[in-house]
């Protein structure tokens, strides 16, 4: 039997705050979609609003005994995650042992990844993600008629991914918008994995 999740979690301010009817105790929360356990990063503090795409939360007691998750999902981060993609072109899917999934191979710098997003609000939103590769290479993210030129300069192999801060990119108004990511500069392109990207205000 699985305690009852018991918490309560609520924009206030630009942060998010978790509550918590249980003592004797910690929450644990994850904000990668995983599943919180007793090593996860404990709540102590509201979290900034930006940092929070994906949040999970639970009850954890003080002999171990975990309460049902709560989760939140953010209106104004979208995470445009690997296995959420629509795949076109040479391309495929890996998921390593860890439970990250990717998705390369793209040797004939032709494929591209679509995925359908809802935008809450009008304005301009940074863009950040995780890819692998071993070379250099030259990508472009265009969400609707808006588009942003990036480059992955400080590969680490194909299953060690990088961050990289792609730009920023203005959204005029709300609605559901179509998401490219394509080869920028095909010249030298040897491939690249993508496994997240994140549009936040």
């Amino acid at each position: 039997y699985r305690m009852p999740s018991g918490l309560e979690i609520e924009e206030q301010a630009g942060e998010i705050i978790i509550r918590s009817s249980r003592k004797e105790g910690a929450i644990h929360y994850t904000l990668d979609d995983s599943d919180p356990t007793a090593t996860s990063p404990r709540y102590t503090r509201p979290i900034p609003l930006e940092k929070v795409s994906i949040l999970k939360a639970r009850f954890i007691t003080a002999t171990g005994r975990s309460g049902a998750i709560t989760r939140y999902v953010g209106f104004t981060t979208f995470p445009l995650l690997a296995e959420t993609c629509i795949i076109e072109g040479g391309m495929s899917v890996e998921t390593l042992k860890s439970g990250q999934t990717c998705v390369g191979g793209w040797g004939d710098a032709k494929g591209t990844l679509t995925w359908k997003v809802k935008i809450e609000k009008a304005g301009s939103y940074t863009l950040d993600g995780l890819f692998s590769t071993t070379k250099t290479a030259h990508m472009k993210l265009a969400i609707g008629k808006r588009s942003v030129s990036f480059a992955i300069d400080d590969p680490k192999g194909w299953r060690e991914p990088v961050s990289v801060q792609m730009g920023k990119i203005k959204i005029p108004a709300p609605g559901i918008y179509t998401v490219i990511l394509s080869v920028a500069k095909p010249q030298g392109y040897k491939g690249v994995n993508m496994w997240r990207i994140d549009l936040s205000p």
